[in-house]
């Protein structure tokens, strides 16, 4: 059994929050109805390029297939599962700026 230290279970839970930020900041920026402006829609999306950028930079390799379940608008297991790894291939600074600069929440 893996002993798990508490760095990999804070580092799980934060890539957790951010891939379901990333998720929700692709539906938003697509034609889903959730009420936000199309300054909202543009940051949103603006933020998930810059993340798919940065995860292709920090080595992920199937950004071409996350970015289409991204933008099809239809998360399940699989998609949350890719956004976590891309979230490790970020990094957590990298993502920290990448929020700010889309105004989404920060940890």
């Amino acid at each position: 059994m893996t002993k798990k230290t508490k760095h990999n279970i804070s580092k799980q839970s934060f890539y957790g929050a951010e891939a379901v930020l990333i998720i929700f900041a692709a539906e938003a920026s697509g034609n889903i109805k959730t009420g936000a402006t199309e300054e909202q829609k543009q940051m949103s999306k603006t933020a998930v390029e810059e993340f798919l950028h940065a995860a292709y930079v920090g080595g992920y390799t199937q950004g071409e297939i996350l970015e289409t379940l991204l933008w099809r608008g239809n998360p399940d297991e699989r998609l949350g599962a890719m956004v976590k790894d891309a979230c490790d291939a970020v990094g957590v600074p990298a993502l920290r700026e990448i929020f700010g600069r889309a105004g989404l929440p920060r940890r």
